[in-house]
């Protein structure tokens, strides 16, 4: 159930991607709020930090390790892979649609294309101070999907273990997430 889960919402983090809805930009504007509600005013941001407008996620790594079928198909096909990073968190206004179709709302989304390379570093990810004042909680999620880059095919070729689990457990570690091709003997 929970590969299930995490299948259905990278299709909806993707579809909200595409259709320009995620950003991990500075664009947001602030809004009118009582300043003892927000998480910024009470110190309490924990393992993030505030850095001018924008809140910095901590960072941490990501290694992919693929079956050799999988990269020696990847060699062949000059295919790379993709490693996003999905932010999300629990709002305070719990009524939203967002939240009661999919339980958190989305942050913002970060990718990484690596070519030869399987490690994917996250580094200096930020998104604007103000999402974070609309969450009930500091201590964000993090989901990972790692899929072909589509470079070759329309088609993702890469079966790929997932991450998911809060930030201030994944912060300043590396993962190995294990992968191979779709449909390739185990």
């Amino acid at each position: 159930m929970k590969n299930w889960n995490a299948k259905f919402y990278t299709c909806f983090f993707i579809m909200l991607n595409l259709t320009g809805i995620i950003s991990c930009s500075n664009t947001g504007k602030p809004t009118d709020r009582k300043i003892e509600n927000d998480i910024l005013s009470r110190n309490d941001l924990g393992y993030l930090q505030l850095d001018g407008d924008s809140i910095l996620i901590p960072d941490f790594e990501i290694e992919v390790s693929l079956s050799p079928k999988a990269e020696k198909k990847l060699k062949e096909d000059n295919e790379t892979v993709m490693v996003s990073a999905m932010f999300s968190g629990v709002p305070k206004d719990t009524t939203s649609e967002e939240y009661q179709i999919w339980g958190s709302v989305n942050i913002c989304e970060h990718r990484i294309e690596l070519n030869d390379k399987r490690i994917a570093r996250f580094d200096k990810v930020r998104f604007h101070s103000s999402i974070l004042n609309k969450l009930s909680d500091a201590d964000i999620f993090l989901l990972i999907n790692v899929f072909s880059g589509r470079r070759s095919s329309e088609n993702n070729i890469l079966d790929v273990e997932i991450l998911e689990d809060k930030m201030s457990v994944v912060k300043g570690k590396k993962y190995i997430l294990k992968g191979k091709l779709i449909g390739e003997d185990d």
